[in-house]
């Protein structure tokens, strides 16, 4: 605790001379893309006395823990990229993940945000306190702070699959979520649990590799082709040297993926059009009828996460390949048995089950006014205001979590747009306009109920079961257009909260 004390009050010393009437102690939650580009905004705004507190011991995120084979980003590169940092060198038009990390890495250095981070600190608990927040770190009291914000996201906590007989298997059991880098697949016969991006994606890597694979699939997903092309070297250069290109690439990929999103949120032809896609393309790529009925979901194409991926059906067509859509009884030593009584020998077994996506900041211990607890707010289900803020909740500010556009966004921007919008409540706070505020319980019911009644026009409002939705069955995205939310976090609201002066 003395550590921290004496960095704060360094940096509330430093800070001197900015033009802001009083300096805010922050506490930021994660130092992932969210939570480092929130720190970025706030030092480039004046604001030096805030400490991102980081569990692991490198910044980076879902980025920095995953990198398994075939790991890659399903947004255009260019797109996927703080607006304020573009990147001339991504090698292709989707980034692999080792790509993303060491421009994470990269950006994190030039801005010196090693000097604001403090690392192998998981955030336990957080409490409101009066007038502002205690935080600590298991019995570790971190200090009172003005602003909590988290920005966990929802993708940290690995889903572990509760399969009979896993932990007596022979060979090797590797979580992608937690990949073993001395892994060797090559020559094996490999079976691959889970078929959402992270197993479609590790199935399009191995398989020409292994002697055989055995993909293991419940519930089939829908699928469109990627445009994955490795980028020319002089369109690199073009892109650090021509001035402004930088800017109109942007725009180009931000405007196709507003058209891509609205595909999703608006009902009407263009969303008619937009989920014939998936269906054209797996009867383009998939000729064999049994095959292709083995590929086919009985859900519309939107309902769950799309996956983007031109590889997949080309891979498990290969010789060596098998689809198994009988479910997995149990594992024993020699492999998995499925119920159709089948023993599917393997010499290593890959769980692609991703994370627990609801887990949001559920597991952060927050308190709020009056002993509120994130658990009570959300018991029938999500309940936020316009995605960033909680009622009971002051001065706090929520980056990726529930109600964010994560189904039809760029995640990365999607933080920035958030990041801006705490940022100007905490700016309010340093010219002395107010001491707390939170949104009002009527503020929050009235944008909870306008996005459980839109989602229902969506593909994710659609009869299917989905990692969005939460305990009432609603998914829990943004059900507008990227557009809507953009002018819905340029706006500061004041009549919508409860602002103590």
């Amino acid at each position: 605790m003395s550590q921290v004390r004496e960095t704060t009050g360094t940096r509330r010393a430093t800070a001197r001379g900015t033009g802001i009437a009083r300096q805010p102690r922050i506490a930021v939650i994660g130092a992932g893309f969210s939570g480092l580009g929130l720190g970025i905004r706030l030092k480039r705004a004046g604001m030096t006395d805030f400490t991102i507190f980081e569990k692991a011991d490198n910044v980076g995120g879902t980025w920095r823990d995953n990198h398994y084979p075939g790991l890659s980003c399903d947004v255009p590169s260019r797109y996927y990229a703080w607006s304020f940092a573009p990147n001339p060198d991504w090698s292709m038009t989707f980034s692999p993940g080792s790509e993303i990390q060491a421009y994470i890495e990269k950006v994190a250095a030039k801005e010196r945000m090693d000097d604001f981070i403090q690392y192998r600190t998981p955030i336990t608990a957080a409490r409101w306190q009066d007038t502002e927040w205690q935080v600590w770190s298991g019995d570790r009291d971190l200090g009172r702070f003005d602003f909590l914000i988290s920005a966990v996201g929802f993708l940290h906590y690995p889903n572990h699959p509760d399969i009979k007989g896993l932990d007596t298997f022979a060979g090797k059991v590797v979580h992608t979520a937690e990949w073993d880098d001395s892994t060797r697949w090559a020559g094996k016969r490999v079976g691959v649990i889970g078929n959402g991006s992270t197993g479609t994606q590790v199935v399009a890597a191995i398989t020409p590799d292994v002697q055989e694979l055995v993909h293991f699939m419940r519930t089939p997903q829908w699928m469109v082709p990627m445009d994955k092309r490795p980028y020319r070297r002089s369109w690199k250069l073009a892109q650090r040297f021509v001035p402004g290109l930088s800017k109109r690439t942007f725009k180009f990929y931000e405007e196709a993926q507003d058209a891509f999103g609205e595909g999703f949120t608006e009902p009407g032809p263009g969303q008619d059009a937009f989920v014939q896609m998936p269906r054209d393309f797996l009867e383009a790529a998939v000729p064999d009828p049994e095959l292709r009925a083995k590929l086919t979901p009985d859900y519309p194409p939107g309902c769950r996460r799309l996956i983007v991926s031109s590889e997949y059906y080309q891979m498990i067509q290969r010789p060596n390949a098998h689809l198994v859509r009988d479910g997995i009884v149990e594992v024993v030593p020699e492999g998995v048995r499925t119920a159709d009584g089948t023993l599917h020998e393997l010499d290593l077994l890959i769980v692609a089950t991703g994370y627990d996506a609801n887990a949001f900041i559920r597991r952060l211990g927050l308190v709020g006014r009056d002993g509120a607890t994130v658990e009570e707010l959300w018991k029938d289900g999500y309940r936020t205001y316009e995605s960033v803020a909680l009622d009971g909740f002051p001065n706090f500010f929520m980056l990726g979590g529930p109600h964010s556009p994560f189904g039809h966004f760029s995640f990365v921007l999607s933080g920035e747009h958030q990041s801006r919008y705490a940022v100007r409540w905490i700016e309010a706070w340093a010219r002395g306009e107010y001491e707390n505020a939170a949104p009002t319980t009527a503020a929050v019911d009235r944008f909870t109920a306008h996005q459980r009644v839109k989602i229902k026009e969506t593909t994710w409002g659609a009869d299917c079961v989905s990692w969005y939705q939460d305990v009432s069955g609603t998914p829990s995205l943004y059900p507008w257009s990227a557009r809507t939310f953009r002018d819905s976090m340029s706006k500061r609201v004041v009549s919508d909260f409860d602002v103590q002066r």
